[in-house]
């Protein structure tokens, strides 16, 4: 896979402001080169042809959708928004709830799967809230105070078997084995 490919899927994946240090520090590449790949990204979004466009302050780099396509995504959102959750999202909520906070890769590991689209999905409804890790170098995820709100609870100690479920001793291995503890 060529630089540019990775580039692109780090900027696709993670869905927030990136920096060339970070991109470089990751893939192990110079300045130049990272560079270099983001006018290239920048160059081809421009092409109206794309839904994306490459957005910068000059110091983060972030893909997003081009804003005339708003209208198209404020209309599939809304539709996608009052559906019922599906069972893969509601597994996630309970993850987030009983375990969190929580990193985007804790999460995946337990779960097996990747979990962007159904953790932007859940922050769409307002379900999830993502909070900055200290140090910044990781996204941690918690129920937002909509969620507990739904529930009818003021904090997550107050979800049924809360504590048993969390201190268990197969989920405390479990966590253990993650370095989630």
């Amino acid at each position: 896979m060529n630089l540019g490919s990775k580039i692109e899927s780090i900027l696709f994946v993670v869905g927030r402001g990136v920096s060339v240090q970070e991109i470089m520090k990751v893939l192990d590449v110079e300045e130049s080169e990272v560079i270099i790949v983001l006018e290239d990204l920048n160059s081809r979004y421009k092409d109206d042809g794309s839904g994306l466009h490459l957005i910068t302050d000059g110091f983060l780099y972030k893909m997003s959708s081009k804003p005339e396509n708003l209208d198209a995504i404020e209309k599939f959102i809304s539709i996608d928004l009052s559906s019922e959750l599906t069972k893969p999202q509601l597994e996630t909520l309970t993850i987030i709830g009983y375990l969190g906070p929580i990193t985007k890769s804790e999460l995946e590991e337990l779960r097996g799967v990747s979990c962007g689209i159904i953790l932007k999905n859940l922050m769409m409804r307002g379900l999830v809230s993502e909070k900055e890790e200290e140090g910044g170098l990781f996204s941690l995820y918690v129920l937002s105070t909509e969620a507990l709100g739904y529930l009818g609870i003021s904090s997550v100690e107050e979800l049924p078997d809360y504590t048993n479920l969390r201190e268990h001793d197969n989920i405390k291995n479990t966590l253990n084995n993650l370095k989630l503890l």
